[in-house]
């Protein structure tokens, strides 16, 4: 038991290495004593350490290993974690209708067992394939229900995605203010817990949309200390998003930068969703592209004051 509590500690902390090694500890002696339920619960915590790392193979296969015992069992609770996680992978491959399915099997059982923080997290995950297919009513709809769920069950760990996600609905109206304060309790959550990867995306979220609305200077702090976070944890997409955001934001400063770095992070990246984002990546592969053909040394060039 401890050596999972320890794995779950280091998950919460972003430190997947730390988390793997000890869950996998957990599984090897769930395994000797057959301990079904415990397998399928450490089965189901690797998934979800290869589903924050993005292996999505892997994760898939933890999570159909943890269904497979958890149906065996009866555990209906289980099961309901285990569609809903199985909902988030199918999302993420872009198979919506499948991820739709699972998260509704996973809401019927949540319902029918009336766990409230169940019910909350599966509407949450529903907003984002909502989202993704374009309709941001239902997805709206989706995240307040599940805020509301959440906050009134004191959930503060699941509170903070809806609410990271209703701060993405408005600044897909343009409405910067209302994003910023969504995201302002996104951070502080973040902050209260701990968990690193998180903590860097609040800091990126709202360094990124002050840059939106015009506040650079209050920006800046935010996207330093994304950066900070994301070097140290190796977090190359989510860097190469902040240092663009933090080169656009000195840019429109006439503060100098060392485009250098920018320009080796960008080099091989195909982003993005965000529009300030492709404006900025196409610029530096313009001026990247110009330096290469005239010969010039890029290394390092920086924004000249006026």
């Amino acid at each position: 038991m401890m050596d999972i509590l320890l794995g779950g500690s280091y998950r919460q902390k972003g430190e997947k290495d730390k988390a793997l090694e000890y869950f996998q500890k957990a599984l090897a002696i769930a395994k000797i004593v057959d301990n079904k339920r415990l397998i399928a619960r450490l089965n189901n915590s690797l998934g979800n350490l290869n589903f924050d790392g993005k292996e999505l193979e892997k994760a898939m296969e933890y999570y159909t290993s943890a269904l497979n015992i958890l149906n065996e069992l009866g555990s209906e609770r289980g099961i309901a974690v285990a569609y809903g996680n199985m909902g988030n992978i199918h999302g993420h491959n872009d198979d919506n209708k499948s991820s739709l399915e699972y998260h509704q099997k996973a809401l019927d059982t949540y319902k029918k067992l009336e766990d409230h923080p169940g019910i909350g997290w599966v509407l949450s995950n529903m907003g984002v394939i909502y989202r993704n297919i374009g309709n941001l009513a239902k997805a709206e709809i989706s995240y307040k229900k599940s805020y509301d769920i959440l906050k009134s069950t004191g959930n503060k760990k699941n509170m903070a995605f809806p609410l990271g996600n209703l701060a993405g609905i408005e600044t897909v109206k343009g409405k910067y203010n209302e994003a910023i304060s969504y995201y302002q309790d996104y951070f502080d959550i973040q902050s209260d817990i701990g968990h690193q990867k998180r903590l860097s995306h609040g800091n990126y979220y709202l360094g990124s949309t002050l840059v939106k609305n015009g506040d650079l200077n209050n920006a800046l702090p935010y996207l330093d200390k994304a950066i900070d976070i994301q070097t140290e944890l190796g977090l190359k997409d989510e860097l190469v998003e902040s240092e663009i955001y933090r080169a656009l934001c000195l840019k429109k400063l006439n503060e100098e930068f060392e485009m250098d770095r920018v320009i080796e992070l960008v080099d091989s990246t195909e982003l993005s969703y965000d529009s300030l984002i492709r404006q900025m990546l196409n610029w530096i592969k313009r001026l990247m592209n110009w330096n290469r053909n005239s010969g010039r040394n890029i290394n390092p060039i920086q924004s000249q004051k006026p």
